[in-house]
């Protein structure tokens, strides 16, 4: 038995309702703009009134190579370590959203944002099928700076 979900809608829609501004049958996270071509420029999803980036309901994961995580809080990384194979910087990439653990079903496992940070060089592995990159665990709990937890990686 196969089934679809449709996430953020109330009831299904026809398409030319999700080009509709008011989004009739929206309840949140899922973007209009469902076809690849049709992206929205970065600073199109900036809030209109505080110029802040825009969050998603049901967004998992936000990619933004060499910008900034969103924190929940003030509490961040201290600092970032080095790349193992080069020296080099390591930069933010991506984040994993708290909205993953809706979908993992696991009361044990919790988290406010993971921030990967990942080389800024983008280096090869030389021997192996994986680089070893920094995860930095932000739980909706910190209340005080903490030191960078430890590595998280292949190896």
């Amino acid at each position: 038995m196969e089934s679809s979900v449709d996430l953020g809608f109330l009831e299904p829609c026809e398409e030319w309702l999700l080009a509709n501004k008011f989004f009739r049958s929206k309840v949140g996270g899922k973007p209009a703009w469902l076809e690849l071509k049709k992206l929205p420029a970065a600073k199109d999803l900036l809030c209109g009134v505080c110029g802040e980036p825009c969050v998603f309901l049901c967004q998992i994961l936000r990619y933004d190579r060499k910008g900034d995580p969103l924190w929940l809080s003030p509490v961040v990384p201290e600092s970032i370590p080095a790349c193992d194979q080069c020296g080099g910087p390591r930069k933010f990439e991506f984040q994993i959203m708290p909205q993953l653990l809706n979908s993992l079903k696991n009361e044990n496992i919790d988290w406010g944002t993971l921030a990967i940070y990942t080389c800024e060089q983008s280096c090869d592995p030389a021997d192996r099928g994986y680089v070893r990159e920094f995860v930095y665990k932000q739980d909706v709990v910190n209340t005080e700076p903490q030191a960078p937890p430890p590595e998280i990686g292949h190896e």
